[in-house]
């Protein structure tokens, strides 16, 4: 018998998965998942959380948006540079709202006139890359961890309604 050993071939990941030394988040994935029940008031209304993924050391930032549109995806954004600091690339699936924002703040950089705000801005352009449609397992990282943020928040809330 001549067996031969297979030699498993890796598929190919993208660059930002594999460039080493950039600190945490400079690569994010970026999904929502919900509806979740907040209590706000003596009403109770619906949130979505956003999670953040960074692609290199799988660190993870959570995020609740009041609603799935354009401006919330843009706060949750701007909530993640202002505690985690610059962000290169945002790679997320083609949901409306996420499309609607990368949208939004690239007219937004090129509304701007020759300021120095317009250069400080263009330097720290943020690249929005979409995973091609009805494919999520290009996205499995962050699915991965939503499943996991799901689970845990099952097991220690169960059915409490937590404040917004």
């Amino acid at each position: 018998m001549n067996a031969k050993p297979t030699q498993q071939i890796m598929g190919i990941l993208p660059e930002e998965r594999l460039t080493p030394y950039v600190k945490p988040f400079y690569f994010t994935g970026m999904d929502y998942f919900g509806p979740l029940s907040v209590r706000v008031g003596r009403r109770y209304e619906k949130r979505y959380g956003v999670i953040f993924s960074c692609l290199a050391t799988r660190a993870v930032h959570l995020e609740l948006a009041e609603k799935l549109n354009t401006d919330s995806a843009i706060m949750a954004i701007r909530r993640l540079i202002g505690l985690r600091g610059e962000i290169n690339t945002i790679l997320s699936d083609n949901g409306k709202n996420l499309v609607g924002a990368s949208n939004e703040l690239k007219m937004l950089v090129q509304q701007l006139d020759n300021s120095d705000l317009n250069n400080k801005l263009v330097t720290r352009g943020i690249k929005w890359k979409f995973i091609p449609p009805a494919s999520p397992n290009m996205g499995g990282s962050w699915e991965r961890m939503i499943h996991s943020v799901k689970r845990a928040r099952r097991a220690v809330l169960s059915n409490q309604v937590l404040r917004h």
